[in-house]
């Protein structure tokens, strides 16, 4: 997928145990050209005596001492970062603080975490409706993305992909189509089918790379 150059870079801080996932994660997400990737914990006045900005989103490990890392990167000054647990397991034994906008899981591709982290930076709130739904964690794999197939939907369909995209459940989907709630996964059901897809995941990235919608933009 190809950025524009005049769009910003987001911020990114990563903060995980040093271990071969998070190493590999590291490498994978940086060679996203629209993420600035930051891997180590870091107060707001160190931030601000590296000359280098607050962190937009910040990926952590949902143990204790991770979560309260992210907390940290907050000032009353700057938007609060935007914060995604990346878990072992679809579920996390603590509470999950109130700024946390999504919980992925360590299954899921980079490209699907680099897809997770836009959402968020563009304002989004991720549930199990819209990261891993309908199937659990995709293949680590990258989404072969077929022209012809996207020709071939529907003008409905095409919105109900444009809304996936931009992070809206079934209930919201139904909600601005005016469609029952039957229909919407009827549309969903056949999108995937036609494109080849599994999950939301998969189809928020393939919105991405066939250029149904824009990358969410930075605020």
């Amino acid at each position: 997928m190809s950025v524009p150059t005049e769009m910003p870079k987001i911020n990114v801080s990563l903060l995980g145990p040093r271990d071969p996932f998070w190493a590999e994660l590291v490498v994978g997400l940086r060679s996203q050209i629209d993420l600035e990737i930051q891997t180590a914990a870091a107060t707001p006045a160190v931030h601000a005596r590296r000359r280098r900005p607050l962190p937009k989103v910040v990926i952590a490990d949902p143990e204790p001492a991770y979560v309260h890392a992210a907390l940290s990167q907050q000032v009353p000054s700057h938007p609060e970062p935007k914060i995604l647990l990346l878990s072992g397991s679809e579920t996390t034994a603590a509470p999950v603080p109130r700024q946390v906008r999504g919980v992925l899981n360590r299954e899921q591709s980079v490209q699907e975490i680099s897809a997770a982290i836009r959402l968020v930076a563009g304002g989004y709130w991720l549930s199990s409706s819209t990261i891993g739904e309908d199937g659990g964690g995709a293949a680590r794999t990258g989404i072969d993305v077929a022209p012809d197939a996207l020709a071939d939907l529907s003008d409905r369909e095409l919105d109900v992909l444009r809304l996936i995209a931009g992070g809206f459940t079934n209930a919201r989907i139904s909600e601005e189509l005016f469609l029952s709630t039957s229909t919407v996964k009827s549309h969903i059901q056949s999108v995937f089918g036609k494109l080849g897809i599994k999950n939301r995941t998969q189809a928020v990235i393939y919105a991405y790379e066939g250029g149904v919608v824009d990358p969410p933009p930075t605020r």
